[in-house]
């Protein structure tokens, strides 16, 4: 009895981490808010990269002039659809959430800096 237990509970445990290991996975990549063009990157650009088990990344946001502000975050906090993660902007704290929409390649992303309020459909490339 012994012996037919073990296998089970190791499958049992398998079974449990895969749908945590599958929707931490769902959020990395790179995803971006819409683009007038083909050839016209995102005016917000968000990579997102697994670092342990910790969630890491970087926040580009696109000026007129064709240049970039570049943001470093590292995770927040993680729900079964929503990261919340913290970028400094002029040392000040600019806040998102990336919501994943049904299945995995479209999401809304949120932000928020002072008085400015970021709220944007993006797609994973």
């Amino acid at each position: 009895m012994r012996t037919l237990l073990f296998p089970h509970l190791l499958i049992l445990s398998i079974c449990l981490a895969i749908p945590a290991l599958a929707q931490s996975n769902a959020f990395v990549g790179t995803w971006e808010t819409h683009k007038a063009s083909p050839k016209a990157r995102g005016a917000i650009t968000v990579v997102i990269v697994q670092n342990g088990e910790l969630l890491v990344g970087t926040v580009d946001l696109a000026d007129r002039n064709g240049g970039s502000e570049r943001l470093k975050f590292n995770e927040s906090s993680r729900s079964a659809d929503t990261l919340t993660f913290t970028t400094l902007l002029d040392e000040q704290p600019f806040r998102w959430s990336l919501t994943l929409s049904k299945g995995t390649r479209t999401a809304v992303l949120k932000g928020s800096y002072h008085e400015m309020l970021i709220d944007e459909a993006v797609k994973k490339r």
